[in-house]
């Protein structure tokens, strides 16, 4: 299946997928397939659906990104300005540059 992040908390290690159909999906970073990855609002994931053992309640599992969320803002994405560096002063007086 494919979906959405909808929000993701690092510190809890969990987070929800809309999966469509009005179908939020809970899911856990032990079910990713890189467990170091941190995930992002409108992250679209590619997953499997699951039953967990625990609460016997869906979630999603084997969790991978597909693309990565273009959030104006973030550092890293297009819509980032980036702001070239400044040219190195002149010495004696003259132009940088020149």
């Amino acid at each position: 299946m494919i979906g959405t992040v909808i929000r993701y908390f690092p510190a809890k290690g969990y987070g929800f997928i809309d999966g469509g159909n009005d179908e939020t999906i809970f899911f856990h970073i032990s079910q990713a397939i890189n467990r170091h990855f941190i995930f992002r609002s409108f992250d679209v994931v590619k997953f499997e659906m699951g039953i967990s053992e625990r609460t016997g309640n869906p979630e999603a599992r084997k969790i991978e990104l597909v693309e990565r969320a273009n959030t104006p803002g973030t550092p890293g994405t297009p819509s980032t300005p980036v702001t070239p560096p400044a040219a190195p002063a002149a010495e004696n007086g003259e132009k940088a540059g020149a």
